[in-house]
């Protein structure tokens, strides 16, 4: 394995760690003040972020063997990246909220949270 791909897999163990437990906190929370359902729905917001996390690591990953096989191709796939990520998030928001009909302010919070899990766990790993 090269150094640069033990890197992100050591990154994304950090980031999922990271968010797992946030998801977990803000879900005990929701749990112990406003109830079981609510805190299920902060739960699916949790694990939204989590999938995002680990299948946007994947494409990278993708991407960057890409890049390096046509490098013409390379800021293309890096691109395609960002927008199927927008395009999942979007996509699991809508299911959480119109389709399973989960309480709205808890899935936003333990999406929020866990993505803010996202942000300070890829950073930590920069200094």
């Amino acid at each position: 394995m090269k150094f640069a791909d033990k890197k992100l897999q050591q990154s994304v163990i950090r980031v999922v760690f990271v968010q797992t437990l946030t998801t977990l906190l803000v879900a005990s929370g929701t749990l112990i003040f406003y109830g079981q359902w609510p805190a299920i729905a902060a739960i699916y917001g949790g694990l939204l972020a989590i999938i995002v996390a680990v299948l946007t690591a994947h494409w990278i990953f993708r991407a960057g063997e890409v890049a390096r096989a046509e490098p013409q191709r390379g800021v293309g796939a890096f691109l395609s990246v960002a927008g199927k990520r927008m395009l999942l998030t979007i996509a699991g928001l809508a299911l959480g909220l119109a389709g399973l009909k989960l309480a709205p302010l808890p899935l936003l919070v333990g999406f929020a949270l866990a993505y803010m899990g996202y942000l300070f766990a890829s950073r930590a790993g920069r200094y």
